[in-house]
């Protein structure tokens, strides 16, 4: 929003209802037609998208917000306002899109390393499970049920609490 462009509202109205997503904001709407009809101020398409995208951020009716806004339309302090809100929020959307990124990365890795571990866990299961400490550690680590998995994968004897386990999940 340009400096000094008619903004809108009263300065406790904005701090009071500005909520971004709300169920309300995203079935309301106003055409410029209807503001026209209410404020008799004709507007640019630029102009009526500033002033749009105030109104659709506040928890008010038509007839309330364009009053508020031929009250306030020239209040530079509202303008200053609304330019440093509307500048933050694309900074904050600016960082929610590097932290959803962020996070799909950790993920992919996540996955990454689990599929290593359950490759290691395989290993040493068909290879060291003789070792009752080496198989408590794994059991710990990889459950029971993973044991189990990776001795019938490979074609193992199953011992016989393992054999109950089995029964029991069928």
């Amino acid at each position: 929003m340009r400096r000094g462009t008619p903004v809108g509202i009263s300065l406790f109205e904005l701090v009071t209802n500005c909520n971004r997503f709300t169920i309300h904001q995203i079935f309301k709407s106003m055409l410029q037609s209807e503001f026209f009809d209410r404020t008799k101020v004709t507007l640019s398409a630029e102009q009526y998208g500033e002033v749009e995208n105030i109104y659709n951020r506040l928890k008010m009716d038509k007839d309330e917000f364009c009053q508020l806004w031929l009250k306030n339309r020239d209040n530079k302090i509202i303008a200053e306002l609304m330019d440093h809100i509307l500048a933050t929020e694309k900074k904050l959307y600016a960082a929610e899109e590097v932290v959803a990124k962020t996070d799909r990365i950790i993920a992919k890795e996540h996955e990454k390393m689990q599929e290593r571990l359950d490759n290691l866990g395989r290993r040493i299961v068909a290879n060291f499970y003789d070792d009752a400490k080496i198989y408590d550690a794994i059991e710990e680590e990889f459950t029971l049920d993973f044991i189990i998995k990776v001795k019938l994968e490979n074609n193992m004897d199953l011992e016989e609490h393992e054999r109950k386990r089995l029964i029991q999940k069928l």
